[in-house]
């Protein structure tokens, strides 16, 4: 397998995680997708919580 250039790895990315059902752990998944990346590529995230329901971040300590 080839490795990916830096250029690669800094591109832009969108991933967009949905579900109607609640507690389905969507918002647990979207913190550690850009953990990931802010901490194994030095990357900064957007997250951009649209919950029709309400939002789950201002639950998450630390935000």
């Amino acid at each position: 397998m080839q490795e990916k250039s830096k250029e690669e790895i800094l591109s832009p990315r969108l991933y967009t995680i949905h579900s109607q059902k609640g507690g389905v752990g969507k918002t647990s998944i979207a913190l550690a997708i850009a953990g990931f990346g802010a901490i194994y590529h030095n990357v900064k995230s957007l997250i951009i919580d649209a919950d029709l329901t309400g939002t789950s971040l201002v639950d998450v300590p630390g935000w």
